[in-house]
């Protein structure tokens, strides 16, 4: 191959010298090579530049070598076989793998659809003499998967913590990671190493991208890590609860709670000061005890922050008021059209809130004490009251009765005279008819015709004219009594 032949002759050591260089005969040194013999006149000594190797097999190489890693799945082999110069390539074999070999004289192999992995490819050859060359195996590995990138830590997708961790791992099955790049927020991507500690973060969205690399120059798809910082106080309102006083055992609360605008995640609450529990709106409590309640409720956002508690008060009471009682400035019966009447109830929970009244069976009113009552007829009246308290319990109705008779009707027996008896008995002061009793009077007008047209007396009337004949102006006692014949008088 372009070596060069030095050779050092000694005239009385060598005849002839005659060498053979791809079939041209050289002589040298001598005047006459010709095939007669060899005349020599003089030995020079000199250097004789050789083509080309003289070779006893072919020789197997490649045009360019293969890479030891490679990630692509086609690859071309450029093959070159040297052979002695007067000598042609006989055949050329190649085999990959196991698979069986094929022929490759045309000195280019393109490989196709390579499977990730290690693979061998073994070259045969022979030149046109059939020497055998050396056989030359290349081994090379493909690796065309990309590596693969897993977050194991990230915050929360949103959180009020204005740092963050972010770990991560990369993994290869065929090559080694050569490095790992990253991003934060869009910005361009650096050399980072896991885990990466971020602080400083601003409120609003972020996100963390993270790809790797490995040896064989496979880029791993993209992953990342997206969360938002919030750091704004979170706002809990109770929306609906009982009211101040309730008469039911049984009481349910509803409440809602944002923070930056999204809704709290979580809520925890507590009823009677018990422990905070896990809860959800509407908290419901039921078998509730007599007396004060307090509720209290707490949420948390996403972001890890919490409200201030808020709370609501009220009290239990089931118990109705007393049965109102009474005082009035009437005994019954009574003539008086009007009356006073005060009441009272009592109430250990709530207290009175107020009072409703009815008199004779009248609708129930809102009423204070004392009720003054005024134009009443003659005749029993009935006064009702009823106590409610501020839980809206109602007592038994409380009653107070009594009695209005009529003022006794004082009659005028000298006017009732003078109308009805003057005419035919003449003047009372000269009436013939002094001291006539009332039942006299009354069988007079029962049995004597022209005094049966006062028949429309009534017996009071009859009684006060009897008591204006008693003193008839002399002012004398009625000295008569009546046996029991009332037809005979005494």
């Amino acid at each position: 191959m372009g070596e060069q032949l030095k050779l050092v002759i000694k005239r009385k050591h060598i005849r002839h010298v005659m060498l053979s260089l791809g079939g041209v005969v050289l002589c040298l040194g001598f005047q006459n090579c010709g095939a007669g013999g060899f005349q020599a006149e003089r030995l020079r000594v000199g250097r004789i530049s050789m083509g080309s190797s003289i070779l006893s097999a072919p020789e197997i190489s490649l045009v360019m070598p293969i890479a030891s890693l490679s990630n692509s799945r086609s690859l071309t082999v450029q093959i070159k076989v040297t052979t002695d110069p007067k000598l042609l390539v006989g055949s050329v074999r190649c085999q990959l793998d196991a698979q069986p070999a094929t022929n490759c004289t045309s000195l280019q192999l393109n490989l196709v659809s390579l499977v990730d992995g290690d693979h061998t490819l073994k070259i045969s050859a022979t030149d046109s003499k059939g020497s055998i060359a050396q056989d030359k195996i290349y081994n090379f590995r493909i690796d065309a998967t990309p590596p693969v990138v897993t977050i194991t830590q990230a915050p929360a997708n949103i959180t009020g913590s204005t740092s963050a961790v972010i770990a991560f791992t990369a993994t290869d099955a065929l090559s080694s990671i050569q490095s790992l790049m990253c991003s934060r927020d869009g910005a361009a991507y650096a050399t980072c190493a896991s885990p990466v500690s971020l602080s400083g973060l601003a409120s609003g969205s972020h996100i963390f991208r993270i790809r790797a690399y490995d040896s064989a120059n496979n880029i791993s798809p993209e992953v990342s890590a997206s969360w938002a910082v919030d750091t704004s106080a979170a706002i809990l309102t109770i929306q609906s609860q009982p009211n101040a006083f309730s008469n039911s055992k049984s009481a349910s609360l509803s409440f809602s709670g944002t923070a930056g605008g999204l809704a709290l995640a979580s809520y925890e609450c507590s009823e009677g000061g018990a422990a905070y529990s896990s809860c959800a709106s509407p908290a419901t409590y039921n078998n509730l005890s007599e007396g004060s309640h307090t509720f209290m409720v707490r949420g948390t956002s996403s972001a890890g922050t919490v409200s201030s508690p808020v709370q609501a008060s009220w009290m239990v009471d089931t118990i109705p008021p007393s049965t109102p009682t009474f005082s009035s400035n009437i005994t019954s019966p009574t003539t008086q059209t009007s009356a006073s009447i005060s009441f009272s109830s009592s109430d250990s929970g709530s207290m009175i809130a107020s009072f409703q009244c009815s008199i004779d069976s009248g609708t129930f009113a809102d009423c204070s004490s004392p009720k003054n009552l005024t134009g009443l007829m003659t005749g029993a009246h009935t006064f009702q009251v009823k106590a409610l308290d501020n839980a809206t319990n109602v007592s038994e109705v409380g009653i107070f009765k009594w009695t209005i008779q009529a003022e006794p009707v004082v009659y005028d027996g000298v006017a009732l005279y003078n109308t009805n008896c003057l005419k035919c008995h003449g003047d009372l002061s000269n009436s013939q008819k002094y001291n006539r009793t009332a039942a006299q009077i009354q069988n007079a007008i029962g049995s004597v015709a022209p005094m049966s047209s006062l028949s429309f007396l009534t017996a009071p009337e009859v009684n006060s004219i009897a008591q204006a004949l008693v003193k008839a102006g002399t002012g004398l006692a009625n000295p008569f009594t009546c046996n029991g014949d009332t037809g005979v008088s005494v």
